[in-house]
């Protein structure tokens, strides 16, 4: 019983500091703001939006994509009663009053200091930064992921802290039916190879080498520890190209518009480097949308061989050969990297996050191989 009370303080204090802390982020943009009643859409506080206005479908996703990261889906009666007692321990305030006149009616916070506005009536989407992270590098970079892959037009405002973008309206990626999913999937991959051909860095190897030195010493599964197979992908990594990536390229961050894919949320370029538009393998986007826990399905037409001509192409453009043989290293490989990224603009690693993010993606993944060996054979992911 004691336990359990204070863990009630412990996250009443949590609530309100996160309640304190976002909503002087919100009402810092009052002025851009629709007048009227404002809800807080979320456990942290995170999602702010207009009483009259629905939200869009891709944030209304991201909680369906937040239950399958942790392994569970929750009924909505227990979401929207879990909501209410966290708005509750920070004191009942989940609202907010704006009366200055604005258009935008959703704000969404972030922990790395952005606010996004977005008005989709307009089709206008507002980001703004505490620092100037749409350098000319983030410029060059989403031009050049845009010439070959759809992505919002957008212009930069406020020497680099402030960026302007449509807001795309489609179907949520993750939504669509198995068929067109897959049919989406390889337009999209098709323009990976596109942008291989014409945009591309030699090569990774820096990259996987950072990402050792920061699991030196860590408690891996078997699976994960580094010998053998690190040194074979760190040969291989030095004939990858690095091109423009997206970073977060998960199913939410992908919206079908006429039939092509069109990546929303590029992020601006961090300091130090996370899950933001930046240079990375090749190979980077493609594995991170098809792995994904919201779509299952996907990964497991992957494992089944649906997308090997794609992958093919996509590896010859590289000047490098598609092995199936070796995509489960390349999968490990993604996880170190992908989760060496994840924590690296978050602190110091007191609670060994970067272990445990190595550990969540592992375990989906080694989770869909298992489902997938009586049919190819991927027993190597159990050694």
């Amino acid at each position: 019983m004691v336990v359990r009370m204070l863990q009630v303080v412990r996250r009443s204090r949590t609530s309100r500091a996160l309640w304190r802390g976002r909503r002087r982020w919100v009402q810092a943009a009052e002025t851009d703001l629709t007048p009227g009643v404002w809800l807080a859409c979320d456990e942290r506080f995170r999602v702010w939006r207009h009483w009259t206005q629905r939200m869009p479908e891709h944030l209304v996703e991201s909680r369906i994509r937040e239950d399958a990261a942790e392994g569970t889906r929750v009924p909505d009666v227990i979401r929207l009663f879990r909501l209410g007692l966290h708005h509750l321990l920070a004191g009942g305030i989940g609202l907010l009053r704006v009366r200055s006149p604005g258009r935008y009616s959703i704000a969404v916070t972030s922990a790395e200091g952005t606010l996004i506005l977005l008005d989709p009536g307009s089709g206008t989407v507002k980001r703004f930064a505490d620092r100037p992270i749409y350098t000319p590098e983030y410029v060059a970079l989403r031009s050049a992921l845009a010439a070959h892959v759809s992505c919002p037009a957008f212009s930069v405002d406020n020497d680099g802290a402030a960026l302007t973008e449509e807001f795309v309206h489609g179907t949520v990626y993750e939504t669509m039916g198995d068929a067109d999913k897959e049919e989406t999937t390889r337009v999209l991959l098709r323009g990976f190879v596109d942008l291989v051909a014409d945009q591309r860095v030699w090569n990774s190897a820096d990259m996987l080498i950072r990402a050792r030195v920061a699991f030196t010493g860590r408690d891996l599964p078997e699976t994960l520890r580094m010998d053998p197979w690190f040194g074979r992908m760190r040969e291989r990594s030095m004939h990858w190209p690095l091109v423009p990536s997206h970073g977060d390229l998960h199913p939410g961050n992908v919206i079908v518009r006429d039939g092509r894919p069109v990546l929303i949320d590029l992020a601006g370029i961090e300091e130090p480097l996370g899950l933001c538009l930046s240079m990375r393998p090749f190979w980077y986007d493609a594995i991170t949308v098809i792995t994904s826990p919201a779509v299952p399905d996907l990964f497991q037409a992957f494992l089944a061989g649906r997308f090997d001509d794609e992958f093919t192409a996509l590896y010859a453009k590289a000047g490098c050969v598609y092995d199936p043989e070796e995509i489960v290293d390349t999968l490990r490989t993604w996880v170190l990297l992908h989760a060496f990224e994840e924590q690296a603009q978050r602190g110091p690693d007191a609670d060994d996050r970067l272990t445990k993010a190595a550990l969540r993606h592992w375990d989906r993944i080694a989770a869909g191989l298992s489902a997938a060996s009586s049919r190819r054979g991927w027993d190597s992911a159990r050694r």
